[in-house]
């Protein structure tokens, strides 16, 4: 069984090793109701806090999951909120060490693949589909995407092709 604390602290164990600056005292726990990201950090206050999604975490590969956590790490440094150049040069540090694969974005890769497929959608009110690539996603509540679902471009193939149905309970 994986344990969440353990591998966050071997994580900042390689960042160290690295030289890269990200902020002690970062909390991280864990969120099921992520449904299309992996992980997210944010700033309150001047601290920051990690969430890792529950299902990805369970069954994600162990490189994935630590890269995730890593990516997240990263956002911590000073320079580092943005996906820019400083976040790349630090993910770039890691990949290179061969125990991480650090992407910018991880949407549409197998690794949220893999999540999705695993998710149980019970509680899932709406589905979305692109008439274009056939995605699917479900929502368990109206909001802005399925208000304005026109408005919104297919998360997979860019296009502007959503529809969404409700479903039956």
């Amino acid at each position: 069984m994986k344990d969440l604390q353990s591998m966050y602290e071997e994580v900042k164990v390689d960042l160290r090793r690295n030289e890269i600056p990200f902020k002690e005292g970062v909390s991280i726990s864990l969120n099921n109701r992520f449904i299309r990201k992996l992980g997210v950090t944010t700033r309150s206050q001047g601290k920051y806090k990690i969430q890792i999604q529950g299902t990805y975490f369970e069954y994600g590969k162990d490189i994935d999951v630590r890269s995730t956590i890593a990516h997240e790490l990263i956002h911590t440094t000073e320079k580092g909120f943005n996906h820019g150049t400083w976040f790349k040069y630090y993910a770039s540090i890691l990949n290179k060490t061969g125990k991480y694969k650090v992407v910018v974005r991880a949407k549409g890769s197998e690794m949220c693949e893999e999540v999705n497929n695993k998710l149980d959608y019970r509680g899932s009110l709406y589905t979305v589909t692109c008439s274009s690539c056939d995605g699917r996603w479900n929502y368990g509540r109206i909001c802005n995407t399925l208000k304005y679902i026109k408005m919104y471009n297919c998360p997979y193939c860019k296009t502007q092709t959503l529809s969404y149905v409700k479903i039956d309970s």
